[in-house]
């Protein structure tokens, strides 16, 4: 009997040591579950990668409502030129080496594109309307799932205290034995059923310490939390039920959640946004209409600037009557000086305006290849929608139905415990009377445990369908009341 309880003693000792150690509870910071949704959002990265979609379309956005704006550019030219070249300033050829500097500016806009720059500007809305709703699902999926690992947590710790619970009532009822053994009221064989009993639910004990390890793993890698992080969950004293599955119609669910859904409606956008892609697929086709202006000017070493003249008497020979003659004329021979930088500058400065149409009459098919495969994207994204659509109908239906089946097996499970636990209550008082076995209790005690644990399984089933539910409503995901 000594060895027996020795090995007993230890079995217990490793236990509560498993317990110590995953518990810790000193030091542990709470965390309830909207903390737990807040700090998954914050570290998320399938949000991070959503936001930066989001903010690309956003740039496309800006750019496309820009293009209606005049495009302004400046261009700056600087060479040396050798040999028989024209000279930007002079426009003549010159055959000595030269150094030219120039610069422009050039402006376009265009008048007229057949509504594709407007066209442009609203899918790039919608582009970006899409971005921000596939974002909002990322944050919604995040958040069912968080609350999907909390609620798991959560039982796995309310399983975990009524398996120690159950250990705890074995080892009381194996001390109260031994007790009636001692007194010669009962006999020594009744302590092996009771002894494998509490052995059960010492194994019992460590899977469910194992069963909270697990889970608490699972719920900080899905919030990207180090996993040696001490975290000690809030656990709900009553939990908040805001949906009613019984009442709920599925038409009723339907069109609440359809609203609600933001993958449909950005489904439905990119539909638009495929629509508003034909219209612009279509304008390529059409003429265009196009106003430029430019300003130019130029510099060259070779520039020359008159600064005033010198006057010379030229000399010629003519014959007049067969006599040499030499006759002198009064010139004005200009003085020539380099022509500083600016002044060049400025005399050569030149600028510019006019139309420009382009009319297409022949571009390989590539317009209309644009056009058929827009059309064509069109039908898929509205093949798409079809698509999510049933399936969404199919989820809320298969929803709706599995939170009312659970609804029926927590009624069930709670029946069948109640009674296996008045079915063992009544036992242990017919068990001190001697009117029935210590294998009998025992049997009863297991069905009541059974129905115990089936009891909290069935109610945190129908907890998390009912927060599915008030997902796809729209309802916050709260557990406390």
């Amino acid at each position: 009997m000594n060895i027996f309880r020795n090995d007993m003693a230890k079995k217990l000792t490793l236990t509560l040591s498993l317990l110590c150690l995953y518990l810790g509870m000193s030091g542990q910071e709470t965390w309830g579950l909207q903390k737990c949704i807040d700090y998954a959002m914050e570290h998320n990265l399938q949000i991070k990668s959503g936001e930066l979609n989001s903010d690309l379309a956003q740039i496309n956005l800006k750019q496309a409502k820009h293009s209606l704006f005049p495009s302004l550019s400046a261009s700056v030219n600087t060479g040396w030129n050798f040999g028989r070249t024209i000279d930007p300033t002079t426009n003549v050829f010159n055959t000595q080496t030269f150094f030219n500097n120039g610069y422009g500016l050039n402006s376009s806009l265009v008048l007229f594109n057949s509504g594709a720059l407007r066209n442009t500007i609203k899918k790039s809305q919608m582009d970006s309307e899409v971005s921000g709703l596939n974002l909002k699902q990322i944050t919604r999926d995040l958040s069912i799932n968080i609350a999907s690992l909390y609620l798991t947590a959560v039982y796995a710790i309310e399983n975990e205290k009524i398996a120690k619970t159950q250990l705890d009532n074995s080892k009381a009822q194996r001390e109260k034995l031994i007790k009636s053994i001692d007194a010669g009221l009962k006999s020594k064989n009744e302590i092996y059923n009771l002894d494998a009993q509490v052995a059960l639910d010492n194994q019992k004990l460590v899977t469910a310490v194992n069963s909270v390890s697990s889970a608490m793993l699972s719920l900080k890698l899905a919030m990207r939390l180090d996993s040696n992080t001490e975290m000690q969950l809030e656990i709900p004293q009553g939990i908040e039920l805001l949906t009613d599955a019984q009442r709920l119609s599925l038409d009723e669910l339907y069109d609440t959640a359809t609203k609600n859904q933001p993958s449909l409606l950005a489904a439905r956008k990119r539909v638009e946004s495929a629509q508003i892609n034909e219209n612009i697929a279509n304008s390529q086709r059409l003429p265009k209409l196009y106003f430029g202006a430019n300003l130019n000017t130029n510099y060259s070493n070779k520039g020359l600037t008159v600064t005033g003249v010198d006057e010379q008497r030229i000399y010629q020979d003519i014959y007049i009557n067969g006599q040499q003659v030499s006759i002198g004329q009064d010139v004005d021979i200009p003085i020539y000086e380099k022509q500083k930088y600016f002044d060049q500058l400025n005399q050569n400065l030149s600028y510019g305006f006019g139309f420009q149409m382009s009319i297409p009459i022949y571009e390989n098919y590539q317009n209309q290849a644009s056009i058929d495969r827009a059309r064509i994207q069109t039908k898929a994204e509205l093949n798409q929608l079809n698509i999510e659509q049933d399936n969404f109908k199919s989820t809320l239906m298969q929803s709706l139905n599995d939170a009312k089946n659970a609804k029926f097996s927590l009624d069930a499970a709670q029946s069948n415990y109640e009674m296996s636990f008045s079915a063992y209550e009544n036992a242990k008082k017919s068990y001190d009377l001697g009117a029935i076995n210590n294998y009998e209790l025992l049997n009863l005690q297991s069905q009541m445990n059974i129905a115990q644990n089936n009891l909290l399984t069935a109610k945190y089933d129908y907890i998390f369908k009912l927060k599915v539910l008030d997902f796809y409503l729209g309802k916050p995901i709260v557990l406390n009341q």
